[in-house]
């Protein structure tokens, strides 16, 4: 079976089983400035021409990470159906159209906090 497809189907039987709740949150692994690897949690948008599509600004520290080294981690763990699932590849920038698209779906108050902080940035 295609890994992809594979992956929809066990995405789509976590959203059912979950009400949607923290399904699409994935932990993103990149090479950090320093050489050692970084961490975070962030929300899978959705999957596009078997693209696993993620966002964030380019200034905070995954983006300068991810432009300095275009290789990435993404790890799901559903503890529901007790599944892990890892991908790792190239990460390519999405087009000024889709990432206007996303933040335009974001919560207000998500929206608010973007605008204000810059992120990863102490405060």
């Amino acid at each position: 079976m295609n890994p992809i497809t594979l992956f929809e189907q066990w995405f789509s039987e976590e959203k059912n089983q979950n009400n949607r709740k923290l399904s699409n949150a994935c932990c993103l692994s990149t090479v950090g400035l320093d050489g050692y690897p970084n961490a975070r949690f962030v929300s899978l948008k959705e999957i596009v021409e078997d693209s696993f599509v993620v966002t964030g600004s380019l200034s905070s520290r995954k983006g300068k990470e991810i432009e300095n080294h275009k290789k990435a981690a993404l790890t799901f763990w559903w503890t529901s159906s007790e599944r892990q699932v890892r991908i790792q590849g190239d990460v390519t920038k999405i087009s000024q159209a889709q990432a206007k698209t996303y933040f335009e779906q974001r919560h207000r108050d998500s929206k608010i906090v973007a605008a204000t902080f810059a992120q990863g940035e102490e405060i």
